[in-house]
């Protein structure tokens, strides 16, 4: 991990479960949170970190695919959330340059 607020890094995890549990709470640390679903922290993020977050997860998935070849549905299904990621990220930079 980095102190830089912007660049979020994570290495050296053993496995996506400890990776997520990091993620989530370097996030809270750095920006804070809200409450969601039967109380439980939902990190604030800004649009770079949900850049980052999507990159990295996809990084992760094509490791997984290596490993799990017949895991294929969850490309597909990834590939739909990033499109809609990359949508709104543009949408709300967008609004945020006006």
């Amino acid at each position: 991990m980095t102190d830089d607020p912007n660049t979020l890094r994570f290495e050296g995890f053993r496995d996506h479960v400890r990776l997520w549990i990091a993620m989530k709470a370097r996030l809270i640390e750095l920006r804070g949170s809200d409450a969601g679903a039967n109380h439980k922290a939902i990190p604030r993020t800004s649009n770079s970190d949900v850049m980052q977050l999507a990159a990295r997860w996809t990084q992760e998935l094509t490791r997984s695919l290596v490993a799990y070849p017949h895991a294929g549905d969850y490309r597909t299904t990834w590939r739909a959330a990033l499109g809609r990621i990359e949508r709104q990220t543009a949408e709300l930079a967008d609004l945020l340059i006006r």
